[in-house]
């Protein structure tokens, strides 16, 4: 089944790529795997995460019917939930998917929310973090500005089977550089492609 943007622009497929007004695009994970191999999961836990995602989404539309809730994956969906409740912010946007007609490359960004205050932070629920965790949200951060967003921060939330989490935020400085190295890998790759370098 495929996902599509309201405006019908941006295509996601089955097999998680982008296409925009008919030509594909890479996505932010695609781009960071081809410069940081580690970056890549077991397929097992490719499958926890989907469904991890899936309940989170679910959860927070008030759609989630916790008797179907594998206790495999219990743990992170209230992990979420918790740092949305102690963090005080309401998720506006989820599961979006977006692109840069700009840079040319797409992403699904996992939660929009905002704070009190109307400051809007981006949420990225994560079964562990990494330093490329930090440039997947620099991406996430160019996408959501591209469509209108104004994000004053980002947040890798690494949540736990116990129902616990570790935030891992970014702002200021540091979102700018992980912006800025995400963009220097979306030009080299799309260097090495026009080139066709592997």
């Amino acid at each position: 089944m495929e996902k599509t943007t309201e405006d019908n622009k941006l295509i996601l497929t089955e097999d998680h790529r982008y296409i925009l007004d008919g030509r594909e695009i890479p996505g932010v994970t695609r781009v960071i795997r081809r410069f940081c191999p580690a970056f890549r999961v077991d397929d097992w836990y490719l499958e926890r995460g989907k469904a991890v995602h899936s309940g989170i989404e679910l959860a927070l539309r008030g759609e989630l019917d916790p008797e179907s809730v594998d206790d495999r994956i219990k743990g992170r969906i209230e992990a979420a939930m918790l740092f949305l409740a102690e963090n005080n912010l309401t998720p506006v946007t989820l599961e979006a998917g977006m692109a840069s007609r700009s840079f040319r490359f797409a992403g699904t960004l996992d939660c929009i929310a905002v704070d009190p205050k109307g400051k809007q932070i981006i949420c990225d629920w994560k079964g562990s973090v990494d330093a490329a965790s930090q440039v997947q949200l620099g991406g996430y951060r160019v996408l959501a500005r591209a469509n209108g967003y104004s994000p004053s921060a980002v947040v890798a939330v690494e949540t736990r089977d116990d129902g616990s989490y570790k935030a891992h935020w970014t702002k200021g400085r540091e979102s700018l550089r992980a912006e800025c190295v995400f963009l220097n890998m979306l030009s080299v790759a799309n260097w090495q492609d026009s080139e066709k370098i592997k």
